[in-house]
């Protein structure tokens, strides 16, 4: 009992007994400010009722080695040695951290410029309450120091400012000044990510090993063609060049490097890899913004240049308002088949797409319904189709350092001529879902767990397949 006091009054009033010895100081009378603020969610307090009942069924050694860690961060804290504040909050369990603990945690890795651990720590609060506007400010500013100054302003974008007090008014005047002001700077991000996957039909193959076309003919799926499952390796390597005065309206350019590499580990058959290079002007208005990026890549099937990828894909964002966005986008591209002496595979891809984005809270979260309309045109009609997609997608973030994503797609999709056997044009309906559940650390570092599943049904059989891929693997970003 003596310990369950102490975390539940002890604590809390070391907290405000050093803000009000540190009274004097602005820094700190800012804080008590939004310390208030915070602790006057209803859903806070309610975060704060499970940590103490969390607290209370611990046992006694736990406890006292709580009371020891909360003790010695508090002090660091309010001594102004915020450096050891943070080492003293990492080395405590984040599930026995009240929203004000983890608020100090975050402020003092801010003030320390550690700011993946704050971005961390912001983003957990505001999973609890999304209306926190002082710790969506203080996650503004941490991105933007950051260097992430694209989501620093995301973040602005979804602020009340007639709800921020006074000096947080002021504070956000200063930084979009400083936005404004700041000179065309470079900034370059990089991801990298490494999947190990189990892939259940490596070649599309139909689950019938013998299929009869209308004709007679017969279709064999035996030896190296048959239904074949296996381990893979998957690399994804993308670098993130831009160019911007960061303002709020302006001219911009945009890069994108991308390095894709597929590898089966009992099987060579399907080995592939593929680079790709885009790059554009982008125009940034009020509540438009426009880009136009060239794409050029190529695709390698076994260590032989499958094909050259070129074109051009217009793209507008229209923000309706923080709650909702409209995504469009044209392309049209060329493939430019590398063995294909009578241009017969050659194709030419034109693609519309619409997407309304939906934000139901002020975190990341939001749902989306996309439609795109696609026509790939060859010289031979047999490799030239029409398809229709629409997918459903949503995100949401927990505990602001776990992000679940999900999508599902249904596409239909008719060929101009039948497969050699049928007497139909080939017509294929294709469902699949695709989940991912990714945890992300300070640091940078990222591990993930992922599902993909497909089901194909077509008029021609040899197409009918379905296919699970699944996997984990882990990653960072700069």
């Amino acid at each position: 009992m003596i310990r369950r006091q102490w975390y539940h009054k002890s604590s809390l009033a070391v907290v405000f007994t050093g803000v009000f010895l540190l009274s004097c100081l602005q820094a700190a009378a800012e804080t008590a400010v939004s310390h208030g603020m915070i602790a006057s969610s209803p859903r806070i307090r309610s975060y704060d009722q499970e940590v103490m009942a969390r607290f209370d069924q611990a046992g006694g050694k736990t406890q006292s080695t709580l009371d020891e860690g909360l003790a010695e961060a508090l002090t660091r804290y309010y001594d102004n040695q915020y450096g050891e504040a943070v080492q003293a909050f990492q080395g405590l369990p984040r599930d026995y951290l009240t929203a004000e603990f983890l608020y100090l945690f975050a402020d003092a890795s801010l003030k320390t410029r550690q700011y993946q651990t704050a971005v961390s720590a912001y983003r957990q609060l505001l999973s609890l309450d999304p209306e926190l506007h002082p710790v969506r400010l203080d996650l503004a500013v941490a991105y933007f120091n950051q260097g992430d100054t694209e989501a620093s302003r995301a973040e602005l974008g979804r602020l009340d400012e007639d709800l921020l007090p006074d000096y947080l008014q002021n504070r956000l005047a200063e930084l979009k000044a400083v936005m404004d002001d700041a000179p065309p700077e470079h900034e370059f991000q990089l991801y990298l990510s490494q999947n190990i996957q189990w892939d259940s039909n490596i070649g599309y193959s139909p689950d019938d090993d013998v299929v009869v076309a209308p004709n007679g003919d017969t279709y064999r799926f035996i030896g190296f063609q048959e239904k074949e499952d296996a381990w893979r390796s998957e690399t994804l390597v993308r670098g993130y060049w831009d160019w911007t005065r960061f303002s709020d309206s302006g001219f911009e350019w945009k890069s994108r490097a991308t390095l894709y590499n597929l590898e089966y580990f009992d099987s060579g058959r399907y080995d592939s890899f593929l680079w790709k290079l885009q790059s554009g002007p982008s125009w940034k208005m009020a509540d438009f913004t426009i880009s136009a990026p060239l794409t050029y890549g190529q695709r390698f099937l076994r260590d032989s240049r499958l094909y050259d990828y070129y074109g051009i894909s217009p793209q507008v964002k229209y923000t309706v308002n923080r709650w909702f966005r409209v995504n469009g986008e044209f392309g049209y591209f060329k493939k430019d088949y590398a063995d294909d002496e009578d241009d017969a595979l050659d194709q030419y891809i034109r693609s519309y797409e619409i997407e309304p984005v939906f934000y139901y809270n002020r975190s990341w979260d939001y749902v989306s319904l996309s439609l795109t309309w696609e026509e790939d045109r060859a010289d031979s009609a047999r490799f030239s189709d029409d398809s229709f997609r629409i997918s459903f997608s949503t995100s949401r973030q927990f505990r602001g350092d776990i992000r679940a994503y999900f999508r599902y797609s249904h596409r239909f999709q008719n060929y101009k001529e039948p497969f050699p056997g049928w007497t139909s044009d080939r017509e294929d309906d294709e469902d699949s879902l695709y989940l991912s559940l990714t945890k992300e650390f300070s640091n940078g570092l990222f591990i993930d767990v992922n599902l993909y599943w497909a089901n194909n049904d077509s008029n021609t059989d040899i197409f009918d397949y379905d296919r699970t891929v699944a996997g984990a693997g882990f990653g960072f970003r700069f």
